[in-house]
């Protein structure tokens, strides 16, 4: 990531969409994509609430590309999208006159992408205590409480 000037998310999802193209023997890809729409505003950390949305993201995997040029390409697809990751599928869905099934059902994806960085983590990393104030709520975490899962 750092010699391509990106970041571990566009590598995780390249690999992710290389995988479905793999997978799924087709070189056209839908797949969902969470996105963080948390307002952008000073103190918009401290805003309780959900700020996740899922927004189709539809990409044309070339598997003739070298591995940088590929990766580059889902970086551009990303900064493109950033415009359009506050609508709702709801709106989406409108836009593109798709049909609104059931509650249930989703026109564009079967199967999401969902990348969480776990960034309050890395001072314990590099050498902080683990009783350290982490987050912004003033409690303290104790790293050994938290184990792997789906590994």
């Amino acid at each position: 990531a750092r010699t391509l000037n990106t970041t571990v998310k566009v590598i995780s999802l390249s690999a992710y969409l290389y995988l479905l193209k793999i997978l799924n023997n087709t070189s056209e890809i839908v797949t969902g994509l969470v996105t963080n729409t948390r307002p952008n505003t000073e103190d918009g950390d401290k805003v309780l609430g959900c700020f996740l949305n899922t927004i189709p993201l539809k990409f044309e995997v070339d598997g003739n590309l070298q591995c940088a040029d590929f990766i580059m390409d889902v970086h551009k697809k990303l900064i493109e999208l950033k415009n359009h990751e506050t609508l709702s599928l709801l709106e989406i869905s409108s836009i593109t006159k798709e049909p609104k099934g059931s509650t249930a059902s989703n026109p564009f994806f079967d199967i999401l992408f969902n990348y969480i960085d776990f960034h309050v983590f890395q001072d314990l990393v590099e050498g902080e205590s683990k009783s350290d104030n982490i987050g912004t709520t003033g409690s303290r975490v104790n790293i050994s409480e938290y184990e792997r899962t789906n590994t």
